[in-house]
């Protein structure tokens, strides 16, 4: 059983003058979530910081560099929809 799923992002993350689009998410856990309001990410902000903490691989980014404050100054909305779908498929194959 996997937990977790990767794909391409449609437009990228911008990180050190270059575009990152292959990622890889994981299951999120409630813990996940538990951390985030720890960590004062604003409630509007929750599922952009549970995605910072989900995201396993994003292109070369070094896993530490991954936070909320990256995919907030650079993801777009595209991108956060991949991201969120890719979320949703992890949920599916792991509820077979």
């Amino acid at each position: 059983m996997t937990f977790t799923y990767s794909a391409t992002l449609p437009i990228g993350v911008f990180y050190k003058d270059q575009r990152h689009r292959d990622f890889t998410v994981r299951f999120s856990t409630i813990g996940d979530e538990i951390a985030v309001v720890e960590g004062a990410i604003p409630d509007s902000s929750t599922i952009v910081g549970v995605l910072a903490r989900c995201i396993t691989e994003l292109s070369r980014i070094p896993a530490e560099e991954i936070t909320y404050r990256l995919l907030c100054d650079t993801l777009v909305s595209e991108d956060l929809k991949a991201l969120r779908d890719a979320q949703l498929e992890v949920k599916k194959s792991s509820a077979r």
